[in-house]
C-alpha cells in the first residue's frame, strides 16, 4: 500500500498584504513550457474563473481531485467561492513566494503550475521531466523553490526532491535510500529544508537538506515510534521549531 490509497486535502493561505495581480497571459521563459501535459480524457471542458470585483481579499486555495477552488472572506463566519481553476489532473501540494504567486504541484501531469496572485491563467508551468510532483516549498530568504516527487517519471518508486534556484532555472536533484516516496516538505528560517516521506517499507521517516549541504540526512525523531504513526501529511515551520502532522 502506497501513499497514493489517501486522499489528501492542500490547502494555501494568501495573506492579504499581497497586492491583486490582473488575469495575466502566460509568457515564454527558459526552462518552462506553457503548454502542460494533459492525459487523454481528462482535459475540463470548464473555463477557469475568478472574480474581478474583490479589493485585495486574502484568498484560500484548495486542491480537490482535478481541480483548485478559490475561497474568500476569511475571518468572517463562512467561506464564499471567488474563482476556480481547471485542466489539473490530480493537484496536492501548493506553496507561494514573496511576491504571493501560487506553485500548484500536479503529480501525473510532471507539472508544477505558478499562477499570480488573484489569476488563473498560469504565469508559467515547470515541466517536471524527473518525476511526479507531489508538494513543494519556497525558501522566503532566497525564493528557491522546492519539489518533492513522489515517484520517478516513469511512476515508479523511489521519488527524489527538485530544489530550483529559480522556477526558471534547471533544478539539482536529490535522492536517499530511506526516502523512497517523499511527500510534504517546507523550509526553516535558516533556509533548511525538511521532508516528510516513506521508506522502503512504508514507516514515516523526516529527511533533511541543510542550506549548505549537498546529501540528505535522515533525522532521528528522539522519544516518538515511528511505527505508530500512520500518515505524515504535512510540514510547517512555527517559530524556531517544525510542525509535523499525521493522522
Amino acid at each position: 500500500m502506497t501513499s497514493r490509497c489517501f486522499a489528501i486535502l492542500g490547502l494555501l493561505l494568501i495573506a492579504s498584504a499581497c497586492s491583486q495581480s490582473p488575469v495575466l497571459a502566460p509568457t515564454a521563459r527558459a526552462g518552462a513550457v506553457l503548454r502542460r501535459p494533459v492525459l487523454a480524457g481528462t482535459a475540463s471542458p470548464r473555463a477557469s474563473w475568478i472574480r474581478r470585483d474583490l479589493t485585495n481579499p486574502p484568498l484560500l486555495y484548495v486542491t480537490n481531485a482535478n481541480t483548485v477552488t478559490i475561497y474568500s472572506g476569511l475571518g468572517g463566519s463562512a467561506l464564499t467561492l471567488v474563482g476556480e481553476i481547471f485542466g489539473f489532473q490530480n493537484p496536492v501540494g501548493e506553496c507561494v513566494d514573496g511576491q504571493g504567486d501560487v506553485f500548484i504541484a500536479d503529480g501525473p501531469a510532471h507539472a508544477v503550475d505558478e499562477y499570480a496572485y488573484g489569476s488563473v491563467v498560469p504565469k508559467g508551468v515547470i515541466s517536471d521531466t524527473l518525476g511526479e510532483p507531489y508538494a513543494c516549498a519556497v525558501d522566503a530568504a532566497t525564493g528557491r523553490l522546492a519539489v518533492t516527487n513522489l515517484s520517478d517519471a516513469s511512476g515508479n518508486e523511489p521519488g527524489n526532491l527538485l530544489v530550483y534556484a529559480s522556477p526558471t532555472s534547471a533544478p539539482a536533484e536529490y535522492t536517499d535510500p530511506q526516502m523512497n516516496e517523499p511527500l510534504f516538505c517546507t523550509f526553516d528560517r535558516k533556509g533548511n529544508l525538511d521532508i516528510d516521506a516513506y521508506d522502503s517499507s512504508f514507516h514515516p521517516v523526516m529527511t533533511q537538506l541543510r542550506k549548505t549541504a549537498t546529501k540528505l540526512k535522515t533525522l532521528t525523531l528522539s522519544g516518538l515510534d515511528p511505527k505508530k504513526l500512520y500518515e505524515p501529511s504535512g510540514l510547517e515551520p512555527a517559530g524556531p521549531v517544525m510542525l509535523w502532522g499525521n493522522t
